[in-house]
């Protein structure tokens, strides 16, 4: 440990993990706003990008609950990716009144680049950490989140979103042209 590192835990050794959490949370965004800038984004939206590309076909409260934001926000986000051509609504024939959201191959290679740009950036974190620490980390706040949120998608609806992205069918589209 170097002492800049030294400083740096001894100024973080105070604080409680929720004011971790945030000064953590703070600094990535940092990451996420330098790299959605390139794209005309801010970093919701690349978020927001993100999680389609991951679980798509699902509707907008979905990704509300996923992302822990509000259906307000959540419906301005997709609205500007649309308008950049990054996601496509998609109802449903059966429910009309159903919207589900999928990526477009622009927002496929958009959320891509960034996902590489913000591995880029977060070499040099990785090196500086033991050996197995970073995945560690990665799987210990999975599970706090997890703990925290409530009402998310059932796996099966992700899976689910995942078959209508590759051109299945189920029963719920079936004869669906869009």
């Amino acid at each position: 440990m170097n002492k800049d590192d030294e400083a740096a835990t001894a100024i973080y050794a105070e604080l409680n993990l929720g004011a971790l959490l945030q000064v953590a949370g703070r600094l990535m965004t940092e990451q996420l706003e330098a790299v959605a800038q390139q794209s005309d984004l801010a970093a919701g939206h690349l978020s927001l990008l993100g999680a389609v590309c991951r679980f798509p076909g699902l509707g907008q409260h979905a990704y509300s609950e996923i992302l822990a934001i509000n259906d307000a926000t959540l419906g301005r986000y997709v609205d500007r990716l649309l308008r950049q051509g990054l996601v496509d609504r998609r109802r449903s024939k059966q429910d009309r009144r159903a919207v589900r959201i999928f990526e477009t191959p622009a927002g496929r290679e958009c959320f891509l680049s960034a996902s590489r740009q913000l591995e880029e950036m977060l070499v040099d974190t990785r090196r500086t950490l033991p050996e197995g620490i970073y995945e560690q980390l990665a799987d210990h706040l999975r599970l706090l989140i997890a703990a925290g949120v409530q009402n998310l998608p059932d796996v099966g609806d992700l899976n689910r979103g995942r078959v209508l992205a590759a051109g299945h069918r189920d029963e719920d589209d079936a004869g669906n042209e869009d």
